[in-house]
């Protein structure tokens, strides 16, 4: 539990929620390719400086399950400001090869906060085919560029895009990807200077969602039809989900046994 008060927690929350929101809509209009652009397959996501994912943007679900993999993969590694990670190994956080993870450290006051990520679908990843998923494929290595964690120095991206399709495209989705990166340090950067850095490390992310349990399922109300009772969830219950309630004006089921033989009588 978070030892700060219910208004701080939600305020700090809100402006890491707004933060991975930003560098989505980032990502998105600052990409060249059709993937990420219209299709919008990418996904943005924060994450604190052990690794654990604090919040996420409501993006693709499948990226947002092993993007912690990913930042696992490069955690133990030497961190510096500005120094960014690219992969795509699946073995290494990653899922297929088209989707490229770049991964931000978040440095206040030169010590580590957290980590800023971003995975998008390239249209073209290399291979024997376009799109980089051949189906024929018995290697990894055959089905195209695999990206082991390797530091986004130099010109390392225009490296790897030049081994793709369409290099300038690539080359400008990766940069995309970048720029998202740098909105969500920029952002952490401001929130731990308004609020204090020390806050901002104690803030966890938003609460799992519930599921119901015997306490607080919804009731269940029976109804004698033909064939005996059928339970189904209570008026009350059904009114709030706005479905039509359980009224005495409302038809009983058809029993399983009338509705098969009312089908072969037809």
């Amino acid at each position: 539990m978070s030892g700060l008060d219910p208004i701080a927690l939600q305020v700090l929350v809100g402006g890491m929620r707004a933060a991975c929101d930003e560098m989505g809509a980032t990502l998105i209009r600052s990409a060249y390719s059709t993937n990420i652009k219209e299709r919008h397959d990418c996904s943005t996501a924060l994450f604190n400086a052990g690794g654990e994912l604090v919040m996420q943007a409501e993006h693709i679900p499948v990226h947002l399950g092993s993007m912690p993999d990913a930042v696992a993969a490069v955690i133990d590694e030497e961190q510096r400001p500005g120094l960014a990670w690219i992969l795509n190994d699946p073995y290494r956080g990653g899922t297929h090869l088209p989707d490229v993870t770049l991964i931000s450290p978040v440095f206040v006051d030169g010590e580590l906060l957290g980590f800023a990520a971003s995975r998008a679908h390239h249209a073209d990843i290399g291979g024997p085919t376009p799109g980089g998923m051949p189906a024929f494929s018995k290697t990894l290595d055959e089905e195209g560029v695999v990206i082991p964690p390797t530091r986004v120095e130099g010109d390392v991206l225009e490296q790897l895009a030049a081994r793709m399709r369409s290099p300038r495209q690539r080359l400008a989705d990766l940069r995309a990807q970048q720029a998202a990166n740098r909105i969500g340090e920029t952002r952490l950067a401001e929130l731990a200077s308004r609020h204090g850095a020390a806050q901002l490390r104690a803030a966890p992310g938003p609460p799992s969602p519930t599921f119901p349990t015997a306490s607080t399922a919804p009731r269940m109300c029976s109804r004698t039809t033909a064939t005996g009772s059928s339970a189904t969830p209570s008026c009350e219950s059904r009114r709030r989900s706005k479905v039509i309630g359980c009224d005495s004006t409302s038809p009983a089921p058809i029993p399983r046994s009338r509705a098969t033989s009312t089908a072969r009588s037809r």
